[in-house]
């Protein structure tokens, strides 16, 4: 049985938890505050208005500085600003054979780990649920869809093409990190030799499949990614352009499932994200405002996003990966984003 450890037990990493803690997997939340006071207490109960029904489960739960153990997997659901304060804690509790999967709503993510992480292996992940901490000890649910994307970033890693020995196959790929493709960075990553990278890339497929199948049965919809790339950037094409326009308008789900300009500035904002996606060298089958106008009429009328929340209680926001960060790369790809410029002009008078 894997170990797994969730960093972040939010409205992400607590929904995560409480699933798989039903079915008695191995995870450890790591939270904090009155939050991980009340879950050792009480347990964590999830609040479920739109079925009308509320549960409680016991989990295992820890602070940072008190976990000790090594995980086989850990799922980092914190918010991005937070990213930089808990790589030396995966460094502490990882081992050689330790994957690291994101769940956060800002794209790139797992690359951007990978930097600060070179010696672990970090996929990508991005997650379908709606979800906030009520009280410490509680997270509301806003709706039924749990759904998570994960899977190795092929372009964005970076494919190193070896050549193995006499009688094996033409090739292997190497997950490095990005940008390092160079001899050295091969050995700091999978230890020296072919044949020993191979041994790395097959132990790291096999436990992504298991992670599959533990997700499954915990009754959260795993899905192994064939091209992570594109699933995190459909994912980022509902949270950014809602975030976004939630800010903007201070608005709810409901007010942008119903016809009328709130709606057309959301649908807009997609529209920009799908014209950079295609710019990156990304496209789509199906029509990006369509699927995320299915995903707000699933939520809660009532529904808002944490970037909202967030802003109204004085909290750092994810401002910077949700609004600027779409702007710097429109820049960089050379795409026109009127609506998110206009949007970024009044958020950030706001944060």
């Amino acid at each position: 049985m894997l170990k797994y450890v969730i960093i972040g037990a939010g409205g992400t990493g607590g929904i995560i938890g409480f699933h798989m803690a039903k079915v008695a997997k191995d995870v450890t939340l790591i939270a904090r505050g009155k939050h991980l006071d009340g879950i050792r207490k009480a347990g964590l109960k999830i609040e479920m208005p739109y079925c009308g029904e509320q549960e409680t489960v016991k989990i295992k739960a820890a602070s940072m500085e008190e976990y000790d153990e090594k995980a086989d997997v850990i799922f980092v659901c914190v918010k991005n600003y937070s990213l930089r304060d808990i790589v030396p804690f995966i460094k502490r509790i990882a081992h050689e054979k330790t994957i690291v999967i994101p769940i956060l709503n800002v794209y790139g993510t797992g690359g951007r780990m990978q930097k600060e992480l070179p010696c672990i292996s970090v996929l990508d992940g991005c997650i379908y649920v709606s979800a906030y901490i009520k009280e410490p000890g509680v997270i509301l649910r806003e709706g039924k869809m749990c759904r998570i994307f994960f899977g190795e970033r092929e372009n964005d890693l970076g494919c190193i093409e070896l050549e193995l020995e006499e009688g094996e196959s033409d090739s292997i790929r190497t997950m490095i990190g990005p940008g390092d493709r160079e001899s050295d960075s091969i050995r700091t990553m999978i230890g020296p030799g072919v044949r020993e990278s191979r041994i790395r890339l097959r132990e790291i497929r096999d436990i992504e499949k298991t992670v599959e199948s533990d997700l499954k049965d915990s009754g959260i919809e795993g899905i192994l990614s064939e091209d992570i790339r594109k699933d995190a950037m459909q994912k980022f094409s509902y949270v950014s352009p809602i975030g976004v326009a939630g800010l903007y308008f201070d608005g709810t789900a409901g007010d942008f499932r119903n016809e009328g300009p709130q709606q057309e500035f959301f649908k807009a904002l997609v529209n920009e994200i799908a014209d950079l996606a295609g710019a990156m060298g990304i496209s789509f089958e199906e029509d990006l405002v369509e699927v995320n106008l299915k995903i707000l009429k699933s939520l809660a009328p009532e529904a808002t996003t944490s970037m909202q929340r967030d802003v109204k209680e004085g909290k750092a926001s994810e401002a910077d990966g949700l609004v600027f960060e779409v702007i710097r790369l429109a820049e960089e790809y050379g795409v026109d984003v009127p609506c998110y410029r206009k949007a970024a002009e009044k958020i950030s008078r706001l944060i």
